[in-house]
This record gives structure tokens, sequence and C-alpha cells, in this order.
């Protein structure tokens, strides 16, 4: 798949914020990479980190970030955290109990960038009246008004969920009883898209989320995970690059718990951008994939629309439908819509 980066206009940092990026990828990242602003009295050429695509303007709500560090090192490259609402699903004494480090991370987040933190928030249920009134107070804050002034639409211009992940079961009885893992991630993915898109600012806003383009994440077809949505459509894919945002740690639990305890490699990753969906003029939709093609007309003859794929005989379609990949997808997606059905949300 080839590399599609937009081009971004770049962040300017402070000195001081320079400063504490070279002191944080020194501490948190020595093994990966190190600041090459160091050397600038020898007369060597300072190489500067790419620009991020996002801005300290833009009202921002993470969701799901595990241990914190990516909204610290998104605050970090920001120079400011005062329109980021950072939040974890774990309650904070979980929390503590899995990234011990997260309690330097929340108390930098708020003291040095000004951002605000919140745990116990579940991703797919952002209409949820107690966090809607979270998120109308932070924007009230951000906005200096008062409670009695008129009251605050809660948009969002961006909504991240880095590497959703459902949350794995503490015991192997546990883990062996749980649903089918691709299921339940898709499903995780299905609700917080239709969820988020309510509260994502109409015309520029943006929900981004990262996952990698391995086994088992690509059996989630991220894609298409806003198929069939009333508000939200998928808009394009761009490539993750981790080296952008030193600090981010890919932690895992530790302790007594059954989840996995290594970090991951940020290698092969994607982020999937989508919107909220407008009028088309077009009468077959046509989506961005990370190769840059154009997906063909879905009305189109020879063509899956399961596997979004075309083919150029019958032949070839009617041996496409008996195949190995076929087949697989239509296990899953048939497994998927039986679980949708189960929830009422189909």
């Amino acid at each position: 798949m080839s590399d599609k980066r937009p081009k971004y206009n770049s962040v300017v940092s402070s000195n001081s914020d320079a400063t504490k990026l070279e002191q944080l990828v020194d501490t948190a990242l020595p093994h990966k990479m190190k600041s090459a602003n160091a050397d600038t009295s020898s007369g060597n050429a300072v190489e500067e980190l790419p620009p991020v695509p996002y801005c300290a303007e833009q009202r921002i709500l993470i969701v799901g970030d595990g241990n914190l560090s990516w909204a610290r090192a998104l605050c970090m490259r920001l120079g400011s955290g005062a329109n980021i609402i950072a939040t974890t699903y774990e309650p904070e004494s979980e929390l503590l109990e899995k990234y011990p480090e997260s309690a330097d991370i929340v108390r930098t987040l708020k003291e040095s960038y000004g951002a605000t933190v919140a745990h116990e928030i579940d991703a797919t249920q952002l209409l949820h009246p107690k966090y809607v009134s979270l998120f109308r107070d932070c924007h009230e804050r951000q906005l200096g008004k008062s409670r009695d002034e008129k009251e605050t639409s809660v948009i969002f211009d961006r909504i991240i969920f880095m590497f959703p992940l459902v949350p794995l079961t503490k015991t192997l009885e546990a883990h062996k009883a749980a649903p089918d893992p691709v299921i339940s991630n898709k499903l995780l993915i299905w609700k917080f898209l239709r969820c988020a898109s309510e509260i994502l600012e109409p015309v520029k806003g943006e929900i981004h989320i990262a996952s990698k383009d391995v086994k088992p994440y690509t059996m989630w077809r991220i894609p298409d995970l806003a198929d069939g949505a009333e508000r939200v459509a998928y808009l394009r894919c761009e490539k993750f690059d981790a080296a952008v945002y030193p600090g981010y740690e890919t932690r895992k639990p530790t302790n007594n718990h059954f989840d996995r305890v290594e970090s991951f490699p940020l290698t092969n990753c994607w982020t999937y951008i989508f919107h909220q969906k407008h009028e088309m003029s077009d009468a077959c939709d046509k989506d961005d994939r990370a190769d840059g093609s154009s997906e063909p007309c879905t009305q189109a003859q020879n063509y899956c629309k399961l596997c979004k794929k075309q083919m150029t005989s019958k032949d070839m379609y009617d041996s496409h439908l008996n195949g190995k990949k076929h087949g697989l997808q239509a296990r899953i997606h048939a497994r998927f819509t039986a679980a949708l059905e189960k929830e009422n949300l189909m």
C-alpha cells in the first residue's frame, strides 16, 4: 500500500517545548530515537519532526487512551492541551494499577498542558447524559462561559481512538468463555462510529481510528464499519508514523491481569478517517482505500460488494464466490450481522 499522506501546515513549537520534547525523547524512548536538535552549536543541520494533522485550536476528544501517553505526546507536539479531553475506559484506580506510570502522565497533562482528563468513559456510549454534561462543562471552561449563559453545544473537531481493542479478560477461564474477538471488536468500532458522529463538527470534523494492517486487525475491515450508517461515512486513510509522536507508549496491562504484558510494535499502522455523511451526487459510492484506488461502482457486473472486489468476467466472479477468502468474509459477515440483530442494532 502506498503512503498517501496529505500535506499539513506545520505546528510551530516554542523553545521550551522543543526542550521538553528533547528531554521526553531521551527519557521515554532512548532505544528508538534521539533528538536531532542537540548539536546546533557545531553548525550541523537541525532535523525537525514532521508536522502532525492536528492543531491546538481544534476541539479534540481522545477515547480509550490506555496509559494516556498518546494524549501526552499530542499535547507535546501542539504545545497545549487546553482544547483536549483525554479519556480512559478504566476507572482511575484500575488505571493506576495497570499502568503505574499513568499518574505522572495525568499530572503532566493537567499541570503542564491544561488538558482535561476523565476516566470511566465508554467509547460506545458517548451520548450518555453524564458524558455529554462533562463535555459541555469542558467546552464552557474553554470558552470562558458561565453556566447561566446559553447552553454550549457539544461538538468536536476531531475524535480519536488509537488502536481500539475490546478489554481483555482477567482470567484464562473468562477468556475461553468470551465472545468471538473479531466480532466483539467490530461491534466496538461500529458502535463508536455511530455515537461519535453525533458530536462531530458537521462540516470539517473527522473521526480518526488507528489500527494495524496485519491480522487479526485487518479482519475487522474498519472502513466497512460505516456502511449503512445514517450520519458517518468513510473518507480516507493515512499512514501512521509513531516517530512523529515521541513518548507514545503502547503499553499493555501488567501485574496479575490476564491481559498481554508486552508492548506491540507500531509498524504497518494506518489511521482510518471518517466524517459526517453528506449528500452525494454520484449514483455510486467510491471509497478512497489505502492503496489509493477508488472502489468500483457497486452496481457494476461481477462485483463482490462483500469483498470490495471487481472481477473481469462471470467465470472469475463465480470462482471468487466459491473461494476460501470470500467464504471467510461471508462467515464473519453473517456472525457480525447476527450480533447486531441480537443487540437490536439493525
